[in-house]
């Protein structure tokens, strides 16, 4: 069996949900998902590429919209997640 990601991203690599707001986004989740495994809030130091594995269809810079694939294909981060 496979594993299923959630994850939620804001389109601003600078902005972060207080405290207060994660904990309730957690708490609205579990409802929406009870048997769920795990439900976390995780914040990661500076932009991240999260790979979608097999899902992946294209990887683009969304200023200028140059094609990435190459450069992340270079595998320079563990398991997929490459720090930017």
């Amino acid at each position: 069996m496979s594993d299923n990601y959630l994850r939620l991203v804001s389109y601003d690599p600078r902005w972060r949900p207080g405290e207060a707001a994660a904990r309730e986004a957690v708490t609205i989740l579990r409802d929406l998902f009870p048997r769920a495994e795990h439900i976390g809030v995780e914040f990661e130091k500076g932009v991240t590429f999260f790979d979608a594995g097999a899902n992946t269809e294209s990887i683009n810079c969304p200023l200028c919209g140059s094609d990435l694939e190459d450069w992340v294909g270079r595998g320079d981060g563990p398991g997929g997640v490459i720090g930017l």
